[in-house]
């Protein structure tokens, strides 16, 4: 891997943790819960936030507008 390759890698996992954990708080306190046992489908425990579809696109936005 070249270095310019390693740095849009390094950088895209760092921006999708921090975007990700900011983006979860933010659907908790907006109460955007997928909340289990609402559809037959949704087998999860308990209530998770629905977060990870912004995560993706502020990532690849910002790490787009990086490189």
């Amino acid at each position: 891997m070249t270095v310019i390759t390693f740095r849009v890698v390094f950088l895209s996992m760092a921006a999708a943790l921090g975007v990700g954990w900011l983006a979860a708080r933010l659907a908790r306190w907006l109460m955007l819960m997928d909340v289990p046992g609402s559809q037959v489908h949704k087998q999860h425990l308990q209530p998770t936030p629905l977060a990870g579809g912004i995560t993706l696109v502020i990532t690849l936005l910002a790490v787009g507008w990086v490189d």
